[in-house]
């Protein structure tokens, strides 16, 4: 028997949310200024209002805002938001090699589950 080692790159759907985005509840969606008055940061929740369970949508500060908390507040203020709607889970989804954004919702309080893989055989008469 010939055993060979492969590296398996988990394949991640790319899924860029914004504030314009169809399930975006816009009663959550959470904007930071700063002291220039411009847009640093915003984030918000996707689902039906008033859903048990609901997904963070967008969440991103300006590079130059970064390392500040302003993430860490902009998520815990659309997580209160969402709880105020009736949400009783909130799914982060996503965060992949993103450490920064997973350091936020641990920070936060959210379960960081370990990555699954699903193999799937390609090869003709096998099911």
């Amino acid at each position: 028997m010939i055993l060979s080692t492969h590296r398996f790159e988990p394949i991640i759907p790319r899924r860029r949310p914004d504030v314009t985005d169809d399930e975006t509840i816009l009663d959550t969606c959470t904007v930071a200024v700063g002291t220039d008055g411009a847009y640093v940061g915003i984030a918000s929740t996707c689902g039906e209002p008033g859903a048990r369970s609901l997904g963070c949508g967008f969440t991103g500060v300006a590079r130059s805002y970064r390392v500040r908390g302003i993430a860490t507040a902009l998520k815990s203020r659309t997580t209160a938001a969402a709880r105020e709607l009736g949400c009783r889970e909130l799914n982060a989804g996503g965060g992949g090699a993103d450490s920064a954004m997973q350091h936020v919702n641990r920070r936060l309080g959210f379960e960081i589950e370990p990555a699954w893989i699903t193999f799937i055989s390609q090869r003709p008469g096998r099911d």
